[in-house]
């Protein structure tokens, strides 16, 4: 994911589009995001101002899991909105909180690598009134109801339930 900078170099304030569909995935990123499903989309632009360049933009991705409640498997369709900074590796005023670029050519592999890792769903649910299982008999809930008797326990009864007990006998 190579970008061009010689049309926007020379020119503060000049800006460049860009689209990418055919990134090639890294191992890196195979390893960690194993849920990823399809080759993302990664839209923006790049603004040169000054003795930096501005990358703005979304990836747009698909991913796959399983609910985190029932376990079905599901696809999740998400997109992260990112813009860093990038500094020429030649500048003296170095932000240590920038991306680095050399040359003519902006690599983009590490911002879309980083941003996709943290826009990974850190919730799975395929709703969101997924019942998942029943805690007590273990049944899936999103097939009905269990059979299971469901003795509602309050702590602040617990008096009264050995009372309850002692007088049973």
């Amino acid at each position: 994911m190579k970008i061009d900078l010689r049309p926007i170099r020379q020119t503060p304030g000049a800006q460049s589009s860009f689209s990418f569909t055919d990134i090639l995935l890294t191992d890196r990123l195979h390893e960690a995001a194993p849920w990823l499903a399809t080759i993302p989309l990664i839209e923006g632009k790049i603004i040169h101002q000054g003795n930096e360049l501005v990358v703005v933009g979304k990836i747009y991705f698909t991913a796959n899991g399983d609910c985190n409640r029932c376990l079905l498997p599901l696809t999740l369709t998400s997109e992260v909105e990112f813009e860093e900074n990038f500094q020429s590796v030649d500048d003296e005023n170095n932000d240590t909180e920038a991306y680095r670029y050399s040359g003519d050519e902006l690599e983009l592999e590490t911002l879309v690598e980083d941003y996709l890792l943290l826009g990974q769903p850190s919730s799975w649910l395929c709703s969101e009134d997924c019942p998942g299982f029943c805690p007590t008999c273990g049944a899936d809930l999103t097939a009905g109801k269990c059979q299971c008797e469901k003795e509602v326990y309050n702590p602040k009864f617990g008096k009264l339930a050995l009372l309850k007990d002692k007088l049973s006998k």
